[in-house]
């Protein structure tokens, strides 16, 4: 799932989780995602980066990720819909 995708989920909705800016190192860029209304400058205490590139600004999450992104900010799914061995 691509990321313009994921920041759309109903769960990041309901907790104003966004893009709030992007942070540029000297090797990569970062799309910096948190509560909607955060500044870049200085961090969050919330925050998660997506690294992104020149020619991929909207990067494809792998599941995992989009689960790290989701746990860290407040979602966690119900144990009764994980999947069983």
């Amino acid at each position: 799932m691509r990321l313009s995708e994921f920041i759309e989920h109903p769960e990041l909705k309901k907790r104003g989780i966004e893009i709030v800016g992007y942070i540029k190192t000297t090797e990569s860029e970062f799309a910096l995602l948190a509560r909607k209304g955060a500044s870049v400058f200085p961090f969050p205490k919330l925050y998660h980066l997506v690294e992104v590139t020149l020619n991929d600004r909207d990067p494809d999450l792998s599941p995992i990720e989009q689960r790290s992104i989701l746990s860290r900010f407040g979602y966690f799914d119900a144990i009764s819909t994980l999947p069983t061995k």
